[in-house]
């Protein structure tokens, strides 16, 4: 008969021989990212679209402390600066899932004027569940997008002088929006995007991958590394070296 340390020692050997368990995330991840390899070899990928002011700068990832209504971001020569309103803040975290929700719509229908029945799209869209606190966090975000103005230029130095060029814009200049916890807009909801914003998504849409985007919807640090790879990538016409100076070396 074995005694009490022996016993120990025994199933302490038997564990080692039992298959490791897998959590029910880590089983939803590598089915994702299963999805976004098939679908890439089959040259079949779901497309949005991203601005290159936050994919080279990017949005705060948390709340700026209160009382703070000003966010400034460099990435080599390129600098953004997102002034927020005083009563609803900067935007920050997973509002950055709206820029890239409006530019895909924008983009594919062709027009800045963005007409949708609900806000259980964009939740559905990417993937985050339909109850009342991610329909108040969307309400609340759209607030925050519609209340800011941007500074987004380049700044170089060029024979001994300061070369500054840079555009302010704002995202929306009108915004009609019905959002309450069952999700339908029985007025409908409406979107019209500023001209500089839609002339900014013509000129430069950076596609990315959706199923990318909504594996990441909970990670915003992680979403704005793959978003500003996606560019990199998109760009490139060789083999390129990120330099140290660069966002994300």
């Amino acid at each position: 008969m074995l005694s009490r340390a022996g016993k120990y020692a025994l199933e302490l050997f038997e564990s080692q021989l039992r298959e490791p368990s897998i959590s029910v995330s880590a089983v939803t991840k590598c089915e994702a990212v299963e999805v976004v390899r098939r679908r890439r070899g089959e040259w079949n990928q779901d497309l949005a679209f991203g601005a290159r002011p936050f994919i080279l700068c990017g949005l705060p990832i948390r709340q700026l402390p209160a009382g703070t209504s000003k966010y400034s971001r460099r990435n080599g020569r390129f600098f953004l600066e997102v002034v927020g309103h005083p009563e609803y803040g900067v935007p920050f975290g997973q509002d950055r899932l709206i820029l890239l929700w409006v530019a895909r719509v924008a983009v594919r229908q062709k027009s800045p004027v963005l007409q949708f029945d609900s806000g259980a799209q964009i939740l559905n869209e990417w993937g985050l569940q339909q109850n009342g606190s991610h329909y108040r966090r969307l309400a609340a975000g759209f607030r925050r997008v519609f209340g800011s103005t941007i500074f987004f230029g380049t700044q170089d130095e060029r024979e001994g002088s300061q070369v500054w060029d840079c555009g302010r814009i704002h995202f929306f200049d009108q915004m009609r929006l019905w959002f309450h916890d069952g999700g339908s807009g029985t007025l409908g909801n409406m979107l019209t995007l500023s001209e500089p914003f839609w002339q900014e998504l013509k000129a430069h849409p950076i596609p990315v991958d959706c199923e990318v985007v909504r594996s990441l919807a909970n990670n915003p640090g992680c979403l704005d590394l793959y978003t500003w790879l996606s560019w990199r990538c998109f760009q490139a016409k060789d083999p390129e070296r990120v330099p140290c100076s660069d966002r994300w070396a």
